[in-house]
This record gives C-alpha cells, structure tokens and sequence, in this order.
C-alpha cells in the first residue's frame, strides 16, 4: 500500500526490532470513545473494550510481522490508527508467501479465540458472540467480562479479515496470492484489486444504509476502494511495462517500486514528446522549403494553419 512514513504518527514503543507508531487520529478516537462511554455511565468498559480492540489490533500485525520475516522477509514498522493496523513488511515475491503472510494475522486472532473459549465455557459464561447481549453485558464478574470482550473481539476481527475478500484486507490478499499460482504476480494484483473496488463499493452502499457499523464502515470501504484502485493502475502499467513487480506487504516495497514504475512511465513519455517533436521539426522544414520555392500563396489552408500552431508552440 502506498503509506510509507503516513505523517501524523508518532513513536510508541519498540518490540523485537518493530517500531510501534500510533496516529494522533487514533488518539482522537480513543477520547471521543471514553467521552462516550462515560457519559453513557459506563467508562471502564469503554476504555476495556478499546484496549482489548487495539491490543488485539497490534498482536494481529505483529503476527503479519514475524510470518514476513520467518519467510526471509524484513518488517520494521506497525502503525495503529482508527481503522486498525498497518504492517510495513515486505515480503518474499512468492504466492505461497502472500498467503502465509496474510494469514499470520488472523492466525493471532483464533489463537485469542481458542485461549479464551475454553474458560468462558468452562465458567458458564456467555461468550459474547453479540456484545450488545444482556448477558455479555451483565455479568458480574470482571474478569469474566475482560475475557468476554477479548473473545468477541477477536472473533470479529476475525472473520472480518478472513471473509472480507477486498484488496489490501487479509482475505484480499489470500485471494490474490492463490490468483498468482495461475496468472502471476501483476495479474493476479489487477484481479485482485479489481474484485477489491467492487467489495468496496458494496460497503460504501451498505454503511451508508446503516449496516455493519455504518459511519465506520463507509470509512473503511472507502480506503480499500481508494488503496484497490492505486493497486489496480499500477498492476495494469507493471502488466504494460512487463518488468519485475515485488509490492511489499504493507507500503514500503510497494512504494518503492511505484516510483521506479511511474519513472519508467514519464521516461517513455519523454521519448514520445522527443519523438513527436521530431516530427512537427521534419514538416515545419518541408514546409519551409516550400514556402521558398512558390511562396506562402503555394500552402493550403490546413499547411498554414499547422506552420501557426507550430509556431506558437514552440514560442510557449
């Protein structure tokens, strides 16, 4: 994705050699959401509610994070900010690679979700499948209530990231990493982002109807239209180019690579104009030449009107 540096972050902490960065938008959502809750009488489970959600959040990228390096791949950066979590790793150039990866996150979430089942079970506690249940809400017990939201939290981080299979989302990226096994790597990107567009615009429709969060939503589905189309024009000038096309996962090797394509790109444009130019000069002189044997009388009206625009051109 093209976020390399996403200004308006700063530094949180440092784990195994990952920079953690939190947006200040994130912040801004982290107050409104306590002011929310507390107005409504209930700020503890706001604030555990919105820690459980972006701990999770974080424990999800690093899952991205170390698969990428496992694979031979580098990561050095997690970003939190409102819709989630971003994972600056670049990894290997390879379909198995991409789905691992993509994977490894949600992997993170099952594993929060198989840890906390068994005892909200074990203690006869609902499991929060619905967060707004009274039961979910009314139980007394604390830490019951800490590993109900953590279960439902996971569970919904979850199966948003396996059945949303939207271009850069994790379900995306699965799709995308089987597509190479059979189209290659540019390819499969197009597909993949094109399919990305279209999700995109189906949960800009359902926010806007109030489904599925809404406002939030319609947020999110607008971020991936936005990344599914950038991912889309620069899978079509790598298919067009036909050089080597290495995305990373989140951002940098992407961005990289970007720009070296839109390089290439304005490097052909320059030799078309050059070339264009040489054109225009070859019938200007013919024209010319023309004009010194019989006169301007001797032009068409279509050969003057050229030696005007020709003129003014290169006047500009």
């Amino acid at each position: 994705m093209t976020l390399r540096g996403f200004d308006g972050s700063f530094r949180a902490g440092h784990v195994a050699g990952i920079e953690i960065r939190v947006h200040l938008t994130l912040i801004i959502l982290g107050a409104w959401t306590l002011y929310d809750w507390g107005t409504a009488g209930e700020l503890a489970f706001g604030a555990t509610a919105f820690a459980i959600t972006f701990g999770s959040v974080l424990l999800h990228e690093f899952g991205h994070c170390f698969a990428a390096r496992r694979l031979g791949g580098s990561a050095d950066r997690i970003i939190l900010w409102p819709l989630g979590g971003l994972a600056m790793a670049d990894v290997p150039p390879s379909p198995g690679a991409e789905i691992i990866v993509a994977l490894a996150g949600p992997a993170v979430n099952a594993l929060l979700m198989l840890a906390t089942g068994p005892v909200l079970l074990s203690l006869r506690a609902d499991l929060g499948i619905w967060i707004l249940s009274e039961t979910f809400r009314s139980d007394p017990r604390p830490a019951v209530l800490v590993l109900q939201q953590v279960f439902y939290l996971n569970s919904a981080q979850f199966l948003f990231n396996v059945l949303v299979m939207a271009f850069p989302l994790d379900g995306g990226r699965v799709v995308r990493g089987l597509l190479w096994f059979r189209h290659g790597e540019a390819r499969s990107l197009r597909i993949a982002s094109g399919l990305s567009m279209a999700i995109g615009v189906v949960l800009i429709v359902l926010g806007l109807l109030g489904q599925l969060g809404g406002l939030w939503l319609v947020f999110l589905a607008s971020f991936v239209l936005a990344e599914g189309y950038a991912s889309w024009r620069a899978a079509g000038e790598a298919i067009e180019l036909e050089g080597p096309f290495a995305p990373g996962y989140r951002g940098r090797g992407f961005a990289d690579w970007w720009a070296s394509v839109r390089e290439s790109i304005a490097e052909r444009r320059r030799q078309r104009s050059a070339m264009a130019r040489e054109r225009i000069e070859a019938r200007v002189d013919f024209l010319l030449e023309k004009v010194h044997r019989v006169g301007l009388k001797g032009l068409t009206r279509g050969e003057r009107r050229f030696l005007r625009r020709a003129s003014r051109e290169y006047r500009s």
